[in-house]
């Protein structure tokens, strides 16, 4: 918790550390605001903080003093960010993130994707358990976001077969290596738009679990040449 917190950053231990697990801890947000003014974080490469209940003030105060410069990888998945609260985070200095490259903020309450540069610099993101929906893939696309992505996780998202024909469509995903659709009210539709995307020559795993692509679907992929690598 927030007492945790602040024997951490008083001591000595973190400025030395590369990565930095704290995920379950109840850190909440006064936990994360003494992490983000210690001064202690700077060296950090990997910083998980999931399921800690903070917001995304807290979040954006973390980002924009916490010096994470050399950070490649942040972990804030079911955090209580709500709707904007990407844009807010990835808004609030994006300049200070510069090496970042795996962002997860899965279960966090988004209800709007976000515009912003880092995003295009990516190569993992985790929106599973938002609610991205086909406009949030929209503006995904509109922005080049998905550009040099090898993970993405929509798992979850209410994108359905829309959602999905955006995907296929967009021109955007030759990096992907891994695509992550579960439980989003796919169909054969959706299943035949990936088969026929040549793009995804590259995918080694893709998951449409809990989906109704049916008979059809499995054979429209099963039959592909653009899914010779799962």
């Amino acid at each position: 918790g927030e007492d945790g917190a602040r024997v951490l950053a008083a001591g000595s231990v973190l400025r030395g550390l590369t990565a930095l697990n704290l995920c379950g801890n109840a850190v909440g947000d006064a936990g994360i605001r003494v992490l983000a003014r210690s001064g202690s974080i700077a060296a950090l490469g990997e910083l998980d903080l999931g399921e800690n209940a903070f917001g995304v003030e807290a979040c954006v105060e973390l980002v924009s003093r916490g010096a994470l410069t050399s950070l490649t990888t942040l972990l804030v998945q079911e955090n209580q960010l709500g709707d904007g609260g990407l844009e807010a985070l990835l808004n609030a200095d994006a300049a200070r993130l510069p090496r970042l490259r795996f962002l997860d903020v899965s279960s966090s309450g988004l209800a709007t994707t976000a515009a912003s540069a880092i995003l295009s610099r990516l190569a993992g993101l985790d929106l599973d358990g938002n609610s991205v929906a086909a406009d949030g893939i929209s503006t995904l696309i509109d922005t080049r976001a998905l550009d040099g992505l090898a993970i993405l996780g929509l798992a979850y998202t209410d994108v359905g077969d829309d959602g999905v024909r955006l995907l296929a469509g967009s021109s955007q995903l030759g990096s992907l290596r891994e695509l992550r659709l579960s439980g989003n009210g796919v169909t054969a539709r959706g299943a035949r738009d990936l088969a026929c995307d040549a793009q995804l020559i590259g995918l080694e795993y893709c998951s449409l679990a809990y989906n109704a692509i049916g008979d059809e679907g499995v054979i429209a992929l099963a039959a592909s040449p653009n899914m010779v690598g799962l």
